[in-house]
């Protein structure tokens, strides 16, 4: 899964292809996090901790990200860059979040 956590940046594509490629990507990270659940749930004591407070905080990035995505699809021409930006910072988090959970689980 490490592959679809680090497809590249995107850049200098239209609005509408941007946001169905980011858009894409967010679903195709689910059964990644599903995935982590599950682990976590088989996991001992102190694994089983840490990898519970990996998920929150991936839940909490996520939710922020879809918030962004949300945003940036209301966006006006004048808006766009500042809020693209803004997602990108968000979606950086999120995938950070990703790889240090998915490192944690192994």
């Amino acid at each position: 899964f490490l592959s679809i956590i680090n497809e590249p940046m995107i850049n200098n594509t239209d609005k509408k292809s941007y946001l169905n490629r980011r858009t894409k990507q967010l679903r195709q990270w689910e059964p990644i996090l599903e995935k982590l659940m599950l682990r976590a749930e088989k996991a001992q004591d102190t694994s089983k901790t840490e990898l519970r407070h990996h998920i929150v905080k991936i839940q909490m990035k996520k939710a922020r990200t879809e918030v962004k995505l949300r945003e940036l699809r209301k966006a006006k021409k004048g808006e766009w860059d500042d809020l693209k930006t803004g997602l990108e910072n968000s979606w950086k988090d999120l995938r950070k979040a990703f790889l240090k959970a998915s490192a944690n689980a192994k």
